[in-house]
């Protein structure tokens, strides 16, 4: 405890020290020798043992020197900080004056020396308000501290606000010392005892008179009243000489000095400002001494500019001034710089200037200018910036691509142009504008594609052709074609792909400039599927479908075998799970929608149309034999649309599978993954996948697959992982039902595939299958509706 009681004193002392260390104020007026009052112009105290010195200029009449080093804002404290109410309960309002913009810091400190709260900021002069919270009662230290000094504030706590805060309120700004006692605080070192000389100024009769010199040793504060002998000050008579030789920069004036006004003159010369009433404390000249004429070089001058000149002489009594002339300096061109060129295209680029100087007048216009050859003007190609001095910035356009070009920036005065420094820069190279031609006769190792250049960009394009890639953004360095030169339409072959890819593709055209390249297309080659020993085919991208109107209103035609022409369109369905489903049952010639369930061999050959609806055998196929090979094939017989090239495919491009070829693809062909089929719920729609024979277990993980006996809930694909198996070759057979005269039936469970095979005079062969159950083989009624799905060869 007593330790504490000691470290507390000590604080409260070092505090006590620093809050009240004594300044010593040096206040002055002035009299004449006859005790008149008279008013100071200035005062100079100087500090002969340090050699500084201080000038007090009215209105301030009091020099405040620190003893410590440490300036000290007011020795009456009660008038620079206060606190009120003190005691307070838990917070309270403290007001300071300052008397100069400078940083204040206040600090709150503990009875055990712990300061728990700071604040620092910048001020101006004025009144200032703050509050103060503190959470605990007992008593505080506040200190305030400026770069002139410090002083300490006692509170009294005695009750609680819940926080340690100092909060800034606000200021109110004031003439702090009237003007007849204003005070300068000065920060140079000062020490008791040090000699002090001091002398005063005042002007009388347009004369500037010296006080009486006190010299001494100052120890304390004291008060100085400096005397004048202001009988003998009389006015030097002299005239200011007109201005000549003017320049941007320099003239020449002077003065004649008629009467020395009883003393010798000991200097002489001019003195200038661009404010009017310049004086020696302004530029000025010094020539030599005496009366007459006499002439003075002025220089260091600026272009344009208006000044203000007076002849000056001095003697004993003082300085006195001639009349005032002024005159104003030659303008000259602006000085500008122009900037660096940036954001450089095939065809434009932006530059600017910074006008430094507007020269004495002012920029009427400014801008750039350039041109293919060095040192272009404003009669080249320029642009129109506004007008005045700073940074401006242009945008330069109508360029030519791969051309080096010169820029300088220019400004305009009433004197002439000036140019900035000269930029080079080069416009990058243009290069082909082209576009990428659609993909046709896709296969699974191959594709037709080309490009169109509708520009060169200048220069001679030097090859052309396609490139792709199992990736985005295919550029030369990946697979490409080389077809030719030149401008204009060209097409490219692609070969070595593989079955069940997706590839991205794009048309190239180099030119001098480099390569550029067309719009990206992507597709996707057709997997392939083992039918049997020797033969490998590619199914249809989806379910055959047909139309009497091609699903509007107006009746339609399509090509078939032997050149001729039938009722209705054919087509693939543009997903692979797409089914018809009910609308089925508005099966007829004329019905204007969709259908996808046939009776077997209904292509439209021989009055077997695809909207039969007849439930007699003998009106199905093609009697009691097979109709692989012929007309009544829907693939052989009709012109089918297919979405995935969006072509029409000829008569004869698809078929239908035999009985036997449904068998070896499903349950005999040998594949890479050893998958062949997998039962599967396909974008919310159950069916049958059969996976291509170079199929990768890495695209998708089937389970149970070649499984005749697995469920639909097998496998749940999403659109997502769909878009992938699809692009890799896989075939999605969906459970579309059967139709029964115009009646539907376990639409969404069962499905039948019609196969080429005649079983006997009422039935032929089909694929059959539900959740649980799979049968490649399976024979069905002639005259019932079953879905048809196309292959065609794979070479």
């Amino acid at each position: 405890m007593k330790k504490s009681l000691k470290l507390l004193a000590v604080f409260c002392l070092l505090l006590a020290q620093t809050a009240f260390s004594q300044n010593v104020n040096l206040k002055f007026k002035g009299a004449t020798t006859e005790g008149r009052y008279v008013k100071l112009d200035s005062v100079k105290v100087e500090n002969i043992s340090r050699s500084w010195v201080e000038t007090l200029v009215y209105p301030d009449t009091i020099l405040s020197l620190s003893t410590t080093g440490i300036e000290e804002v007011e020795n009456d404290m009660s008038s620079w900080l206060m606190a009120y109410p003190n005691p307070f309960q838990g917070t309270t309002s403290i007001s300071l004056t300052l008397l100069q913009s400078e940083v204040l810091t206040m600090q709150v400190y503990n009875l055990t020396g712990q300061r728990i709260i700071e604040k620092s900021m910048q001020v101006e002069a004025g009144e200032h308000h703050f509050d103060i919270h503190l959470d605990h009662p007992q008593v505080y230290f506040l200190v305030v501290s400026t770069a002139h000094g410090k002083c300490v504030q006692k509170l009294i706590n005695i009750g609680s606000y819940g926080d340690n805060s100092i909060l800034y309120v606000g200021t109110w700004s004031q003439e702090i010392v009237p003007a007849k006692t204003q005070k300068l605080l000065s920060s140079k070192e000062f020490h008791a005892g040090d000699v002090l000389k001091m002398t005063g100024y005042v002007t009388h009769n347009g004369v500037v008179v010296a006080s009486n010199e006190i010299l001494q040793p100052q120890t304390e504060s004291e008060s100085f009243t400096l005397f004048f002998s202001l009988q003998n000050a009389t006015l030097q008579t002299l005239t200011t000489t007109t201005a000549s030789n003017i320049t941007d920069t320099s003239a020449v004036s002077g003065g004649i000095i008629t009467n020395d006004g009883g003393a010798t003159i000991t200097a002489r010369g001019v003195c200038w400002s661009t404010s009017p009433n310049p004086t020696i404390s302004d530029n000025y000249t010094f020539d030599e001494t005496g009366i007459g004429n006499f002439t003075s070089n002025i220089t260091g001058l600026t272009a344009g500019t208006t000044y203000y000149v007076r002849a000056y002489a001095t003697n004993a009594t003082g300085t006195a001034y001639g009349n005032e002339i002024l005159f104003i300096t030659n303008a000259i061109g602006p000085t500008i710089i122009t900037a660096t060129v940036s954001n450089i295209t095939d065809s434009s680029a932006v530059s600017g200037g910074i006008i430094t100087s507007d020269g004495g007048a002012v920029v009427i216009a400014r801008g750039i200018c350039w041109d293919t050859l060095p040192n272009p003007t404003i009669n080249s190609n320029h642009t129109s910036d506004s007008s005045g001095i700073g940074n401006f910035t242009s945008s330069i356009t109508g360029l030519i691509a791969g051309t080096t070009y010169y820029v300088r920036a220019y400004a305009v005065n009433s004197v002439g142009t000036a140019y900035g420094n000269q930029v080079a820069f080069t416009t990058m190279a243009m290069l082909p504008t082209l576009t990428t031609t659609a993909v046709s006769n896709i296969t699974y190792t191959s594709a037709v594609c080309g490009g169109n250049i509708t520009s060169d960009g200048g220069y001679s394009v030097t090859a052309r052709g396609v490139c792709w890639s199992i990736y985005p953004n295919p550029t030369i360095n990946n697979n490409h074609t080389t077809n030719g030169s030149g401008t204009g339409s060209f097409t490219s072959s692609i070969t070595g792909l593989l079955a069940g890819t997706t590839y991205y593709l794009r048309a190239y055209a180099t030119n001098a400039a480099g390569t550029g390249y067309g719009n990206e297309i992507s597709f996707t080659t057709i997997g392939i599927f083992s039918v049997s020993a020797t033969q490998k085919v590619l199914f249809s991208p989806g379910n055959l479908q047909w139309s009497a109107t091609n699903g509007g209103n107006t009746a339609t035609t399509h090509a078939v075998a032997g050149n001729g022409t039938a009722a209705g369109t054919w087509r693939f369905a543009p997903n692979q799970w797409d089914m018809i489903g009910a609308a089925n049952s508005n099966v007829s010639s004329t019905y204007t929608g969709w259908i996808d369930l046939f009776g077997w061999g209904t292509s439209g050959y021989n009055n077997k149309y695809p909207y039969m609806t007849s439930t007699n055998y003998a009106d199905y196929g093609n009697g009691n034999n097979n109709i692989a090979g012929t007309n009544y094939d829907w693939g052989v017989y009709n012109a089918i649309y297919n979405p995935k090239t969006q072509t029409t495919d000829a008569p004869g491009t698809w078929r239908t599978l035999t009985n036997s070829e449904w068998r070896y693809l499903l349950n005999t062909r040998t594949t890479s993954s050893g998958i062949r089929y997998a039962k599967a719920t396909v974008c919310r729609i159950v069916g049958l996948i059969i996976v291509p024979d170079n199929w990768s277990n890495t695209i998708y993980t089937l389970d149970s697959t070649n499984t005749h006996y697995a469920t639909y809930a097998s496998n749940i694909i999403n659109t997502i992982n769909w878009t992938r198996m699809e692009a890799a070759g896989c075939v999605f057979l969906p459970a579309a039902g059967y139709r029964e005269g115009i009646s539907l039936y376990e639409v969404g469970s069962y499905s039948w595939y019609w196969s080429t095979m005649w079983y006997n005079s009422y039935c032929a062969y089909a694929l059959y299958f539900h959740s649980g159950y799979l049968d490649p083989s399976l024979y069905a009624s002639r005259y019932y509706g079953r879905s048809v799905r196309l292959v065609r060869s794979a070479w």
